[in-house]
């Protein structure tokens, strides 16, 4: 079974991120919706443990109640589990990738507007996805799932990113989707179109059979309007941007371009970075069926994550 990550910030951007999630992935799937907030933790780092945890029952209800109602008239049979996360946004999630090393992708919601009104998912999906060394999705605010029939590849060298290429293939084993490879020339890089088109071949040779494959080589001086004009009129359903380091793309990445491809474009973005690794098979843990284990919360935060355990059984004593 998938494990997705899916964070919340409560807005119309991050509910309709989730329903992508769900039909994206499909049933057979754990989403942890998460919420990551600074306020579990006084100025003095000193736990008040009623607080503590009336604040964090307070936004398991308030993240299930946003999972029913940004699901509503959806059926689904996944599994939901809630994370309170503690401190820096990025940071926060990013720790918590590293401490579930099974979550397999996340999906959030890109930037819905760029001023200073913007909820926490746009304002820092750029730094997340410079940080998780696994997929992520960006999701615009009113993108719609309508199946991944043509999926557009930001891919500058084949051949020096076989561990991502790699990844692509085990990506698409599970939609069958056409790739269509595009390669952006200006001047500084200059490859030659054919030389670009055997590489990817020779690198997808054994799955030619199982989906088309395309290259297509575009001159443009703007890479994000480039990438984002031939994913429009090529109806691509998703893009997405494989960077590899030192390269041009990677440049791209980490710079004001990717900020403009993720604020402008109204297609789904995935990011995958070199050093992910995507499984093809589904995980194989079983998971109860009761609806206590389905609506499970962990609490985690890096700010307070070595005090925790004393924390709880202090409150249990408490309680008791």
């Amino acid at each position: 079974m998938k494990k997705i990550l899916v964070p919340v910030d409560f807005s119309k951007a991050s509910a309709n991120a989730l329903r992508y999630a769900i039909q994206l992935y499909g049933n057979d799937t754990e989403f942890i919706l998460s919420h990551v907030t600074q306020g579990l933790v006084d100025t003095n780092g000193q736990f008040h443990i009623s607080t503590l945890a009336s604040q964090i029952e307070n936004f398991k209800h308030k993240l299930r109640t946003f999972q029913e109602e940004a699901l509503s008239g959806m059926e689904s049979t996944a599994i939901f589990k809630y994370e309170v996360l503690a401190g820096n946004i990025v940071f926060a999630i990013r720790n918590y990738i590293n401490d579930n090393p099974m979550t397999y992708a996340v999906v959030m919601a890109s930037k819905d507007r760029v001023d200073i009104l913007d909820k926490w998912i746009g304002t820092h999906s750029l730094g997340i996805v410079k940080n998780l060394n696994i997929p992520v999705h960006l999701i615009p605010p009113h993108a719609e799932f309508k199946g991944l029939e043509k999926v557009m590849v930001a891919c500058d060298n084949p051949y020096d990113n076989h561990h991502g290429m790699k990844n692509i293939m085990n990506w698409n084993d599970s939609y069958q989707s056409e790739l269509q490879f595009l390669l952006v020339n200006n001047q500084k890089t200059q490859i030659d179109g054919k030389v670009y088109n055997d590489q990817v071949m020779d690198t997808f040779e054994h799955k030619l059979h199982e989906y088309d494959i395309s290259t297509h080589v575009i001159v443009g001086d703007d890479p994000a309007n480039t990438i984002l004009g031939q994913a429009y009129n090529r109806h691509a359903d998703m893009v997405i941007v494989l960077p590899e380091q030192h390269s041009f793309l990677h440049t791209l990445l980490f710079s004001s371009v990717s900020k403009k491809i993720i604020n402008q474009s109204s297609i789904p973005i995935l990011f995958i970075p070199k050093d992910s690794s995507i499984r093809i098979e589904a995980h194989r843990k079983e998971w109860s069926s009761t609806p206590d284990r389905q609506q499970k919360s962990i609490v985690r935060g890096f700010n307070f994550r070595n005090h925790w355990d004393a924390a709880q059984k202090k409150y249990r004593t408490i309680q008791t």
